[in-house]
């Protein structure tokens, strides 16, 4: 199956190894439906790509180029932000940061303590991920990802976070407002 929309989610439909891969760092393209009707407060296009283990989904949004376009990620408990500014960047933060779930923008101390609590959740998580390192160098590979430190990563996900309000709210069919995430 070609993937006109985006060269990167082909690569990976076209790959069971790497979509196994995705799936560990809960991105699985065969879970794009999203739990509920959402829409964008601007009246964009939203569009599910991916979904993860929690029951969340990625969308692209807006016009454009498949890859080129905003991605939005949406749980399943009524929370919702921008993740990057394109495909490229949501997966650079997904495979390079696997508990960006984790990361709270509002705690006291900003975004350093943000950065100091990542780091303590991800050392706790490597525990129980001994292959992370190996798995993210091979998705990385594998997609020609470019990955960061991870509080680079961080700061990447809290700009593309701070943009959410106001074109990137997500609305629910009765026009309730999802949570900003994070």
């Amino acid at each position: 199956m070609v993937d006109h929309v985006s060269p990167l989610l082909s690569r990976i439909r076209q790959d069971r190894a790497l979509d196994g891969l995705m799936d560990g760092f809960e991105f699985d393209l065969k879970g794009a439906d999203h739990v509920e009707f959402v829409r964008l407060s601007s009246g964009a296009k939203l569009e599910p790509v991916a979904g993860c283990g929690a029951g969340g989904t990625y969308f692209l949004c807006g016009e454009g180029p498949g890859e080129d376009r905003p991605v939005l990620y949406a749980d399943s408990e009524g929370s919702a932000a921008l993740l990057a500014d394109d495909l490229r960047g949501a997966l650079t933060i997904i495979v390079g940061l696997p508990t960006w779930h984790d990361c709270h923008f509002d705690r006291p101390g900003g975004l350093e303590a943000t950065i100091a609590e990542a780091e303590k959740f991800h050392q706790e998580w490597l525990t129980y991920e001994a292959d992370y390192d190996d798995d993210s160098a091979t998705v990385a590979d594998a997609l020609g990802l470019e990955l960061a430190p991870r509080p680079e990563l961080i700061r990447r996900l809290h700009a593309a976070w701070s943009r959410t309000v106001p074109d990137y709210v997500l609305l629910n069919e009765w026009d309730g407002a999802y949570e900003l995430l994070f």
